[in-house]
């Protein structure tokens, strides 16, 4: 029982990780378009 909860955690815990290090390398490169739109929206109302 114990080896099939093992089996059963593992593929879930490769999912979950790989999941969270997606997001984590997704929402920094969000993060800095948004920056980089609102400088652009900034400048443009300058210019």
């Amino acid at each position: 029982m114990s080896q099939y909860l093992n089996l059963k955690t593992v593929p879930l815990l490769i999912l979950v990780f790989s999941l969270s290090l997606l997001f984590f390398s997704i929402l920094p490169t969000l993060l800095f378009l948004k920056i980089l739109l609102y400088l652009v929206f900034l400048f443009g109302r300058y210019v």
